[in-house]
C-alpha cells in the first residue's frame, strides 16, 4: 500500500493515522525570453530613472548654472577672455554631470561653496544610477514570467493542471479554481501539459516535483523544461 494524501473527502470514508510526511505544494510557472532588440537596448541606459526624474535632474543643472553666473559674472579674478557668459555656465554644469566630476574652476567663495555641493550631488547621483543601471540589466535580461503567484493566476483566469487526487480539496479551498482546472494524474502529464498548452500553470507536490524534474528533464537548457517554482497560496493544504 502506497502513501495516501489525506484528504476532506478521504476522511469521510476511512480514518487515517497520523501523517508520517507532509507535502508541500506549489505552483509551476513557465516563462518567456525577454526581448533583447534594438530599441531594447537603446532604451535600457533611459528607463533607469523616471522621467519626472530626469527632468528634475536638468533643472538642477540649470540652477546650478544660472548661480555659477550669477555669482562669478562679475570677479575680477576671471581674465577678460574667459568671463563666464550663462551658455558657458550651462556647458559646464551639463559636463559636470555626464563626466562625474565639476568641470568650473570657482573662484570667488560662493562659487566654492556651490561647487562642492553640486560634486556631491554629482556622486549621489551616479552612484545611484550605476546601481539602478546593473538591476534594471539583470532584470530585464532575464526571463519573462507568467504569472508571479497563485492570486495573480485566478484572477487572470489561467488554465491551472492539478494532480486528481487533490482537484476537488483545492477547488473547495478556491471556487474561482473550478473553472479552469485541468485534471492530470501525475506530475509529469502536468509538465507536458503546460508544453503542449492545456494548461498554463500547475500546482505539483515539491517532492514530487523535484522526482520528476530528475526522472525526464536532466537538462534545464533544453526548451520547455525551464520553470519556476513558486510556493502555493494553499501551501500543504491538502497534505
Amino acid at each position: 500500500i502506497g502513501p495516501f494524501w489525506v484528504t476532506a473527502s478521504r476522511t469521510k470514508l476511512a480514518v487515517f493515522t497520523i501523517p508520517m510526511q507532509v507535502d508541500n505544494f506549489r505552483l509551476i510557472v513557465s516563462h518567456e525570453e525577454a526581448n533583447k532588440d534594438f530599441w531594447f537596448r537603446l532604451r535600457t541606459p533611459y528607463i533607469v530613472f523616471s522621467w519626472p526624474l530626469w527632468l528634475t535632474l536638468l533643472a538642477v543643472m540649470a540652477m546650478n548654472a544660472v548661480a555659477h553666473w550669477v555669482v562669478e559674472r562679475g570677479s575680477v579674478r576671471y581674465p577678460v577672455e574667459r568671463k563666464i557668459t550663462l551658455p558657458n555656465a550651462l556647458v559646464e554644469a551639463t559636463l559636470g554631470m555626464t563626466t562625474g566630476a565639476p568641470v568650473t574652476e570657482p573662484v570667488s567663495p560662493a562659487s566654492k561653496i556651490m561647487v562642492m555641493g553640486y560634486s556631491l550631488f554629482i556622486l549621489l547621483v551616479l552612484s545611484s544610477y550605476t546601481a539602478n543601471l546593473a538591476s534594471t540589466l539583470v532584470s530585464e535580461a532575464g526571463h519573462t514570467f507568467t504569472v508571479s503567484d497563485f492570486d495573480s493566476a485566478l484572477k487572470m483566469g489561467l488554465h491551472t493542471c492539478v494532480l486528481g487526487a487533490v482537484t476537488t480539496t483545492f477547488q473547495q479551498l478556491f471556487p474561482r479554481l473550478d473553472r479552469n482546472t485541468v485534471e492530470v494524474s501525475d506530475t509529469p502529464e502536468a509538465l507536458q501539459g503546460m508544453d503542449d498548452g492545456k494548461c498554463q500553470v500547475a500546482i505539483v507536490a515539491e517532492r514530487l516535483f523535484d522526482d520528476s524534474r530528475r526522472l525526464i528533464v536532466p537538462d534545464l537548457e533544453i526548451p520547455g523544461a525551464r520553470r519556476r517554482l513558486l510556493k502555493a497560496a494553499a501551501r500543504g493544504a491538502a497534505s
